[in-house]
């Protein structure tokens, strides 16, 4: 080494070694992923999902247009049905004393004399950006595209009536279970999961315009029910805690973060059981082999499992 050149010049700098560890562990976990076709064929899907955006834009609407719409529709319909709805989403995000308080009274307010006819009709046809975020999940999940518009927001408005319905049945069945004395029987719990998943397996169908079978939308309306129902159990344990801290940290706004929260792991329930279950149907195994799908000439094949392309990471010469 030459007088010149600075000691330790031809060192490598302190953090480089560290990145140069980080991408010899990306190689080699994308080549046991390549290695493994199932959690490969499941990266290339979550990846052409984006299930990371897709869940933070269904909760961002959740939280901007749907719980409005709530607020207005549960002071249109009688006071006792929007009680139930009310109480109904509470126990949904597990939200219990002063949560759950605050968010009865603000679901179940009366604003229909404040905003009038023409501001409720426009909160009800802003949800529709809700339906449309869900909307656009499902497209992209099973290769569709949206850009003709004609009926594509038609059937999202349609979604958002059905929606209501299955709201108004999820609060009937959890008022059969709490005030009739039949709580601890069986029944109510199969009629619950039973209508869960045929509203999921519903809005598939109606989101996407009927452009795919009954049966190839089945595996995801099974799938997002039980997410749903996992995380509507695990909401019992964590949100109680976690909406009082924040509650009591930041008041009002606190809560809407928690809510927020809840409602972007919702969403990611909803996509992550989309995008599983389309893999589903791609197996030429029985019993999934009933639910696959051979698309005609006109529209999308879907993704078959045959050898996914997972590019290594590129090095610099």
């Amino acid at each position: 080494m030459s007088e010149s050149t600075p000691p330790g010049a031809d060192a490598e700098p302190p953090r480089a070694g560290v990145w140069g560890r980080v991408r010899q562990v990306t190689e080699w976990g994308r080549a046991e992923a390549d290695s493994l076709p199932w959690v490969g064929h499941l990266i290339h899907e979550w990846r052409r999902v984006e299930v990371v955006d897709r869940s933070l834009a269904i909760g961002a609407q959740g939280l901007l247009a749907l719980l409005p719409m709530l607020v207005v529709v549960t002071s249109l319909v009688p006071d006792e049905l929007g009680k139930l709805v009310g109480e109904r989403f509470s126990d949904s995000m597990g939200l219990t004393g002063a949560s759950a308080d605050t968010v009865q009274t603000t679901v179940t307010q009366d604003v229909g004399s404040t905003i009038g006819f023409i501001g409720a009709l426009i909160t009800l046809l802003t949800a529709s950006s809700f339906s449309r975020a869900l909307q656009r999940m499902h497209a992209r999940v099973h290769g569709l595209s949206t850009a003709d518009a004609s009926g594509w927001i038609v059937a999202s408005l349609f979604w958002l009536a059905g929606f209501l319905a299955f709201l108004a049945a999820m609060a009937a069945v959890a008022w059969l279970r709490d005030d009739t004395g039949i709580g601890g029987s069986w029944w109510w719990l199969l009629v619950s999961l039973t209508v869960q998943t045929l509203f999921w397996w519903w809005t598939a169908h109606v989101l996407l315009l009927g452009l795919r079978p009954y049966r190839v939308l089945l595996p995801g309306a099974i799938l997002s029910m039980i997410g749903t129902v996992a995380l509507a159990g695990a909401s019992d344990l964590f949100m109680p805690p976690y909406t009082n801290r924040y509650l009591e940290s930041f008041g009002v706004l606190g809560l809407v973060l928690a809510i927020a929260t809840w409602l972007i792991g919702f969403a990611g329930a909803l996509v992550l059981a989309a995008g599983i279950g389309r893999l589903l149907t791609t197996i030429d195994v029985l019993p999934f082999r009933w639910f696959r799908y051979d698309a005609p000439p006109s529209a999308p094949a879907p993704h078959d499992l045959t050898p996914v392309e997972i590019h290594p990471t590129r090095r610099k010469p």
